[in-house]
């Protein structure tokens, strides 16, 4: 599957406000088998949230193992230099920080169409980005959040806009001691008490 960068505008937000509703919810149940999901190049953890949305998260090992290759340039990583550059672009140690990325948690709408918001990590930049996955609905939109340690916003950018004809990624992040979590909201029309959804995934 071939990805494009949204055709729309970008918009950095530093205003923490906007971020406090879109927040991921407890999982209350769990497969107990990790699986390889649809665009994941790694096994995943599945579970169910509260709120019917669909949570995956790269089986720790794996990444581990796909990671060690770039644990030297994985120490320093390309830092605040990568915010807001575009991953399929932006070059760190010779090559694009695109190139090494691997999906490490991603959020999808109920019903198992896996349409819905990948976080993407790459080991080499130490740097994470939001990713709109197949099968988006109308008048969604991703987003990405950067949090530092003790949970304080530190930035986030905002993709509006989407639609089933789009496929898109954000710019990206310095995730090095920082933490991201991607969110996704779309509209359900068959939904007439409340139409709009957000739904993120943990942090990472």
């Amino acid at each position: 599957m071939s990805y494009q960068k949204f055709r729309g505008w970008v918009r950095a937000l530093t205003v923490a406000a906007t971020a406090a509703t879109m927040v991921g919810v407890a999982p209350v149940s769990a497969h107990a088998e990790t699986t390889l999901l649809p665009g994941w190049d790694l096994p995943a953890t599945v579970s169910t949230q509260a709120d019917g949305s669909i949570l995956a998260e790269v089986d720790p090992a794996a990444l581990a193992a796909k990671s060690t290759t770039f644990t030297t340039l994985a120490t320093t990583g390309c830092g605040s230099t990568c915010d807001g550059k575009d991953p399929n672009n932006y070059k760190y140690a010779g090559a694009t920080c695109a190139a090494d990325a691997t999906t490490v948690r991603a959020v999808y709408e109920p019903g198992g169409t896996y349409a819905g918001v990948e976080l993407r990590y790459s080991p080499r930049c130490r740097t994470a980005w939001a990713r709109w996955s197949n099968n988006a609905q109308l008048l969604s939109s991703i987003s990405l959040y950067n949090y530092t340690s003790s949970g304080t916003e530190r930035l986030h950018y905002i993709l509006d806009g989407l639609d089933r004809a789009s496929q898109a990624w954000g710019p990206m992040v310095n995730d090095a001691g920082y933490l991201s979590k991607a969110c996704y909201f779309y509209y359900d029309g068959g939904s007439t008490a409340n139409p709009y959804y957000t739904i993120c995934t943990t942090k990472y």
